[in-house]
C-alpha cells in the first residue's frame, strides 16, 4: 500500500490526474522534464508503469524521428530532382545555342 506524505508528492504532481499524466508525457518526449524523475515515483507503485512509460517514450521517439527523417529525405528527392531537370534545361540550351551559330 502507498502511505500518503511528502514522499509521495511526486506522484501527485506528475501522475494523480489524466490531465497531468497526459502533460508528464509530453514533457517526457519533448526534454520538458527527466524521464527520471518522473519514473521515480511510479517504482513506488509498480515497476510494471515504469516499463510502459518507457515503451511510450521509445515509441514517441521513434515515431517523430521517422516522420522528421522521412520530411528531410522527401526534401532531399525533390531538391535532387529538380536540380537534374535544371541540368537537362542548360544541356538542351546550349545545344540550341550551338545549333544556331552552326
Amino acid at each position: 500500500a502507498i502511505s500518503y506524505g511528502p514522499a509521495t508528492a511526486p506522484l501527485f504532481i506528475y501522475w494523480s490526474t489524466v490531465p497531468r499524466s497526459m502533460f508528464t508525457l509530453f514533457k517526457t518526449i519533448t526534454g520538458g522534464i527527466s524521464w527520471e524523475e518522473v519514473a521515480q515515483p511510479l517504482t513506488d507503485v509498480h515497476w510494471s508503469w515504469v516499463f510502459v512509460l518507457i515503451v511510450y517514450i521509445c515509441w514517441a521517439q521513434m515515431a517523430v524521428l521517422n516522420v522528421l527523417t522521412g520530411a528531410f529525405c522527401q526534401n532531399a528527392i525533390e531538391s535532387a530532382a529538380h536540380d537534374q531537370d535544371l541540368q537537362i534545361q542548360a544541356i538542351l540550351l546550349d545545344k540550341q545555342n550551338y545549333l544556331r551559330e552552326v
